[in-house]
């Protein structure tokens, strides 16, 4: 009877708001849980366990959760975070241009991580502000995902000043891409290379 052989996969990760770790391990899919998979990394990068937090491909992962093939693929990339590095920022912003604005860092988690500041109006929509960080970059609107404060900014017409949101906060944005098929997940990696 032929042994049956282990699967692995290699992920790409970066620690931010740490002194910055990245690199990449090689894990098996199965059976292991997120929160398995950053003792591994905390381990590895000898970094605090306690406090972290996992995006991964615009979700912020449950660490009890388990991840399989249809979520997780071959080269894509994590992040780690300290949680309080999620829920505040430590950003000084300059004073709003316009009265009735509001400005956010926006801190894109793409493979050069950049952050750009902008105003937009405090009674405007969520909506509204996702769309326009979309179009700076030239990426539809739907493939990105949007945190503040740990809170996902879902598909929502809310007006911005109904989240009482502080002048400065950070907006954390991730790709976001779901179960994929395959010739898919080949498009998706050769555009984030």
């Amino acid at each position: 009877m032929a042994q049956q052989l282990e699967q692995f996969i290699t992920l790409r990760y970066e620690f931010g708001g740490y002194t910055d770790s990245e690199g990449e391990i090689s894990v098996r899919k199965f059976p292991q849980t997120w929160g398995h998979l950053l003792d591994i990394l905390c381990k590895k990068c000898d970094k605090q366990r306690f406090g972290a937090v996992i995006f991964f491909r615009g979700d912020h992962k449950r660490l009890t959760s388990s991840f399989d093939h249809g979520d997780v693929f071959n080269n894509a990339k994590l992040w780690v975070f300290k949680e309080e590095d999620v829920n505040f920022s430590f950003y000084e912003p300059p004073p709003v241009t316009k009265e009735g604005n509001i400005g956010f860092i926006w801190r894109f988690y793409d493979q050069d991580c950049q952050s750009i500041y902008f105003e937009v109006d405090l009674e405007g929509s969520w909506e509204a502000a996702k769309k326009e960080f979309a179009d700076r970059k030239g990426i539809p609107v739907e493939q990105l995902a949007f945190y503040i404060q740990g809170i996902m900014l879902g598909y929502c017409s809310d007006r911005i000043d109904q989240m009482d949101p502080e002048h400065g906060g950070e907006i954390m944005v991730f790709y976001q891409c779901q179960r994929q098929t395959g010739s898919e997940m080949r498009a998706f990696m050769r555009g984030q290379e």
